[in-house]
């Protein structure tokens, strides 16, 4: 039985890289899908799908910004850098 008393049978592996493919097999009972809350909030909200976990925060995780060297980068670029080397 699982965290919320729901058993979940699956059958084997999927391996899968579209969320709109994930939550619709996660739909049809094919398993578990991991996948943000604004995704899933309308299958939840219609008991469509069950939430086994709670929220997660995830602290520590890097990002990596990968971009053209140009001579001269937009203001854009340059406000975006700044707002992620200040957090």
């Amino acid at each position: 039985m699982g965290i919320n008393g729901v058993d979940v049978p699956v059958a084997g592996p999927i391996a899968i890289n579209d969320n709109f493919v994930l939550r619709e097999q996660a739909i049809v009972g094919a398993g578990i899908v991991r996948l943000p809350e604004y995704f899933v909030r309308k299958a939840i909200s219609n008991n469509q799908l069950t939430v086994l976990l709670g929220p997660e925060i995830i602290q520590g995780q890097s990002i990596y910004i990968l971009q053209p060297q140009l001579l001269y980068p937009s203001q854009k670029s340059l406000n975006l850098l700044s707002l992620l080397k200040n957090t």
